[in-house]
């Protein structure tokens, strides 16, 4: 799927002490699905919406993507319960907790919901920064973010036409997370990996 978007993706800092985590990630586009699944054996938490999306919301179901519906608390418990299932067969799970893709000109805040589940589970949290950038400038690619009212289709032929975009996916430290799963835990979980994912994405983007 990389390779169909023009899409040259590069990895900094993979931890090697353990092979599936409590991923969390800044969230640009459309395109952050297939670059995390490139490189985690993993599990999506997404929008209900995703999965009728074109082209990304076939691939998002071929990956076993859990659809949460944000507004239902019910939702939001079975995608606890499902998420809980994938870490036991030792696989990641990855979530988007901007809730939405941004401009790329920073990081939007963290919503904490989902982090009761590294709590519950005692799994450690491995915050990402992603960013795009041009193969030959080096420069911030402006291309690939998808936000707002963009058209997808329209963004999406837009895309396939500029070839020679390095996907960077940088894994910040490592999080242990281990609590009372309190909701000021969970918040401070989200607001420390908020700020870990916000200095690596600045500093690469500069």
């Amino acid at each position: 799927m990389c390779y169909f978007l023009g899409l040259d993706v590069r990895v900094l800092n993979l931890p090697s002490e353990q092979d599936y985590f409590f991923i969390v990630s800044n969230h640009l586009s459309y395109t952050d699905i297939p670059v995390i699944a490139s490189v985690f054996d993993c599990v999506f938490i997404s929008k209900e919406e995703v999965k009728n999306w074109p082209i990304i919301g076939i691939f998002s179901k071929l990956v076993g993507t859990i659809f949460v519906n944000r507004d239902s608390k019910r939702s939001t418990v079975n995608a606890i319960k499902d998420a809980e299932k994938v870490f036991k067969s030792k696989r990641s799970i990855i979530l988007f907790p901007e809730a939405t893709t941004s401009d790329g000109s920073s990081v939007r805040e963290f919503k904490s919901a989902f982090f009761s589940l590294p709590e519950k589970l005692n799994l450690p949290i491995l915050p990402l920064a992603i960013s795009y950038k041009d193969s030959k400038s080096g420069m911030q690619n402006t291309v690939v973010p998808w936000f707002g009212n963009k058209n997808m289709l329209s963004h999406f032929w837009h895309l396939i036409g500029n070839r020679g975009i390095i996907a960077e996916v940088i894994c910040c430290e490592l999080i242990k997370a281990q609590g009372d799963n309190s909701l000021s835990i969970r918040k401070e979980l989200a607001k420390v990996s908020e700020r870990l994912v916000f200095d690596a994405y600045m500093k690469s983007i500069r």
